[in-house]
């Protein structure tokens, strides 16, 4: 699935620096219980890979989340989602709401999407994604690099990205590598947008990405073989696994 994404970046990307979408809110049109999907109406900001909530507002005007979407496909002015729970906020000690998506449910896509996770190979690569996506905050390598280097993890991978983003709630993360650059969801992990970037010469990217943290070690009495051996690739096999 995530290769489709990639492929579809690849092709409608116009490799502009523009890149602020803004929450979109709309409405479950139709739902397929069979499949787990529903359709909702679409618009510019609505991107194939984009997460969101499906949330439901009762008679005493209360409202509640009752299922994750993802939208999975657009044509014209509809998009698909795929439908699923939603544990962001699951707290296991107090009941869970029993309800499923319907017709008329509000789905919120594109959030936190003004604030994400960055992986750089340098700090010249660094300053330039933030000087070049002035509405997007950045939170700081450090902080994700400190999360790994207390977690011995030097190969991050989805679940540790996702849980950064959780703690900094943000919805986007950054990768900046050799020649290109893509702004990933969090949560789906899919390619939302590619753009040209500086090529980076192997020996140029510091592991596992730019940050004033120069080591993460691993639990295995750090040995080299836990270490990214090449930035670019490990990062870029990451984002295509299926």
């Amino acid at each position: 699935m995530k290769k489709i994404f990639i492929l579809l970046a690849f092709v409608c990307s116009l490799f502009s620096l523009d890149f602020a979408p803004k929450v979109f809110e709309g409405k479950l049109l139709r739902v397929n219980e069979k499949d787990g999907t529903a359709v909702v109406s679409s618009g510019a900001d609505v991107m194939v890979g984009s997460y969101g909530v499906v949330r439901r507002t009762f008679s005493d005007k209360s409202t509640s989340i009752v299922a994750s979407a993802q939208v999975i496909s657009k044509d014209g002015n509809e998009a698909t989602v795929k439908l699923g729970d939603y544990k962001l906020t699951e707290q296991k000690a107090l009941p869970s709401l029993k309800e499923a998506a319907k017709v008329g449910d509000e789905v919120l896509l594109n959030l936190n999407y003004d604030t994400a996770l960055i992986v750089a190979p340098n700090e010249q690569a660094y300053q330039k994604a933030v000087a070049d996506f002035p509405n997007i905050k950045f939170i700081h390598p450090d902080i994700f690099a400190g999360y790994l280097y207390t977690d011995y993890e030097p190969r991050p991978e989805h679940e540790q990205f996702l849980r950064s983003c959780h703690q900094s709630i943000a919805g986007l993360v950054y990768f900046v590598l050799d020649g290109e650059s893509f702004f990933v969801d969090c949560e789906s992990f899919a390619i939302l947008k590619r753009f040209e970037s500086a090529k980076v010469a192997k020996e140029e990217a510091q592991v596992p990405f730019y940050s004033h943290v120069t080591r993460v070690p691993s639990v295995f009495f750090d040995r080299d073989s836990k270490q990214i051996k090449d930035f670019s690739r490990y990062y870029l096999d990451l984002l295509t696994k299926d």
